[in-house]
């Protein structure tokens, strides 16, 4: 699309608009923080993990009251990606926190795995793209002067994948 605009100098000036309307989504994303008409998910990682929201934004709510959302509640939504101010959402749907436990369901799935965390949240950090939560019944370690989970440490983990896709750790170990 291209614009034209003719000042009263007489130069002409042009516009041009090339971006499509990206869209955003996400599942099971964990609230992190909770502002005024927007959210942060997953420790706001990257731009489309603060998420706008406006009265036209359509709300439902999954085994949670339908009261305003709270941080370590899940969220899934969709959007239009605004390159600067991140994901404004049409649809968002709230779901309750996860039940944190270190005892897996029969079926789930054993996880391992190490990496350098990417960022920190309330009971998860960030490895490479994977959630990896942990609770009071995690056994966890520090090295290196360590007295908690920090972005750029190395971690080490053993646990299990959870419904949602999050490795639960059962034990987990910073350096």
């Amino acid at each position: 699309m291209l614009k034209s605009l003719v000042v009263a100098s007489g130069l002409a000036l042009s516009l041009s608009a090339h971006a499509q309307n990206a869209t955003c989504a996400d599942t099971n994303a964990v609230i992190t923080s909770v502002g005024r008409n927007f959210f942060v998910v997953n420790g706001g990682v990257t731009v489309n993990d603060h998420v706008w929201y406006s009265r036209a934004t359509k709300f439902s709510f999954v085994g949670v009251p339908a009261v305003f959302p709270s941080t370590g509640e899940l969220m899934d939504f969709v959007g239009i990606a605004d390159p600067v101010a991140g994901c404004v959402a049409s649809a968002i749907t709230i779901k309750a926190a996860p039940q944190l436990s270190c005892t897996p369901a029969k079926s789930a799935t054993a996880s391992t795995g190490k990496g350098t965390v990417t960022a920190v949240g309330t009971n998860y950090i960030v490895i490479g793209g994977a959630y990896v939560n942990f609770a009071a019944c995690t056994n966890t370690r520090f090295g290196k002067g360590l007295t908690a989970p920090a972005v750029g440490s190395a971690a080490t983990w053993r646990g299990y994948v959870e419904t949602n896709g999050n490795v639960m750790a059962q034990s987990l170990t910073f350096k």
